[in-house]
């Protein structure tokens, strides 16, 4: 009985016959891979606008299915061409690659999302927030990265609040008054725009030395009436309002409804918004920890290359006042997914992972080691990636020598002075046209070298 149970099962298992592939790729230039055979389809979606060349899913891709590309010269635009490359002949479909950080990867089983099942894991990271705390602003909308919140906030505009008798404009009137605003206080949180067409907020792509990302705020004092209104909706007393002319006016009640909506499938957690919430609405909570550390900045080049720069998908690298200084990483807003350690072509950064927390998944499946693993490859156990055809001894060797690769020690100043000199007295040889010519085979004998 037990027998005839067996072979049932292996009859039911598809041949190579059964097995369809096929890749699609979508208007908005998402890569669909599927396989089907039987009653079984699985879909992977590479999504490569959120992808930003981390590496990650190629370092635990259990097949080697995924390739990286030329990262360097990609972030720095030298070239146009995706970060990574799928073989589909090699993909073993089996959705591990969804550990991506960015939310580049989607895995489907049926239809059903490999996230919506407790049989594998996750990152395990949270966003909150109390919307008992939040004050309806714009602020956390306008810092992030990824445009995963949007805050569906109206604010009721002045003209509606602000009436005078009969009907009159204010700029029929000639009212007189003085507007202070307190930059070391204000947050650009935008409310004071939203309400009023007489302040305008200029702004500028958030970064680690600007992290409200504003400028000013642009008064036009012909379209302002002293109401004090944007007074009393400032969050932080930022602004003063004088009104130094006797009006008739009836100014009502400000109105700010709405709420914050967050897109946790975009969300990457980087905790932009929970740095800049002057209230303290919004708690992150990240899945990946780790450290940056910087090293031979005599070889980086922040002008002209500025690849970490750019392919940051937080916006947590910049380039400090200090001239002192090249580059530099607030990682308050680092998620550690080491695309700036791969855009470095001259190996200035080294992304140290410490720790991966990831949610929990029922163990006792076939599959629950394949993703341990890949989990370990995340925290850096390189160990896991080797294959075990190697002896364990050759294996720890392989380890101690990329550690040592790793640490690139420091030239002697003195020693790499007196190698200069004679690279000098060298390339004044190597220009002579005579040597040049022994060298190339073009004169037999040895030249005389003054």
């Amino acid at each position: 009985m037990n027998l005839r149970r067996e072979l049932k099962i292996v009859e039911s298992r598809p041949s190579l016959e059964d097995i369809e592939k096929s890749m699609d790729v979508t208007e908005d230039m998402h890569f669909i891979y599927k396989f089907k055979a039987l009653e079984l389809e699985k879909t992977l979606i590479h999504k490569p606008e959120l992808c930003t060349g981390c590496g990650i899913c190629a370092e635990i891709c259990p097949s080697n299915a995924i390739e990286i590309g030329m990262i360097p010269e990609i972030a720095t635009g030298e070239i146009d061409a995706p970060f990574i490359m799928i073989d589909q002949d090699k993909c073993d479909y089996c959705g591990i690659c969804t550990l991506c950080p960015l939310n580049a990867m989607e895995f489907l089983f049926n239809d059903i999302s490999i996230k919506e099942s407790d049989d594998y894991p996750k990152l395990d990271r949270t966003h909150f927030l109390d919307e008992d705390k939040c004050i309806k602003c714009f602020l956390c909308e306008e810092v992030c990265p990824r445009e995963a919140i949007k805050a569906d906030i109206i604010v009721k505009k002045k003209e509606d609040i602000v009436k005078y008798p009969n009907g009159v404009s204010f700029k029929e009137l000639d009212i007189k008054g003085e507007i202070q605003i307190d930059y070391d206080k204000c947050t650009y949180c935008k409310l004071c725009d939203k309400l009023c067409d007489a302040l305008e907020i200029v702004s500028e792509e958030p970064n680690p030395l600007n992290i409200y990302g504003g400028k000013r705020i642009e008064i036009y004092y012909n379209e302002c009436d002293y109401c004090g209104l944007c007074e009393k909706i400032c969050p932080v007393d930022a602004i003063k309002v004088k009104c130094e002319t006797e009006v008739e006016r009836e100014i009502g009640e400000l109105s700010v409804e709405g709420k914050i909506n967050v897109d946790l499938d975009k969300c990457i957690f980087c905790n932009w918004c929970g740095t800049v919430c002057f209230v303290d609405a919004i708690k992150v909570e990240k899945a990946i920890e780790g450290e940056i550390t910087l090293r031979r900045l005599d070889y980086c080049d922040p002008v002209g290359c500025k690849a970490c720069i750019k392919i940051c998908p937080t916006n947590c690298w910049y380039i400090p006042h200090e001239k002192d200084r090249k580059v530099a990483v607030d990682e308050r807003f680092c998620i550690y997914c080491g695309s700036c350690q791969l855009s470095c072509s001259e190996h200035c950064i080294i992304v140290n992972r410490k720790n991966v927390k990831y949610t929990e998944f029922d163990t006792t499946k076939p599959w629950a080691i394949s993703w341990l693993k890949a989990i370990e490859i995340i925290k850096g156990n390189k160990e896991e990636k080797i294959s075990k055809l190697i002896p364990l001894e050759q294996k720890k060797e392989i380890i101690q020598v990329e550690e040592k690769i790793k640490e690139i020690p420091k030239v002697d100043p003195e020693l790499w002075n007196k190698f200069k000199e004679k690279l000098d007295k060298l390339m004044v040889i190597m220009g002579k046209a005579p040597v040049r010519y022994y060298l190339e085979g073009m004169k037999e004998s040895k030249p005389k070298i003054d």
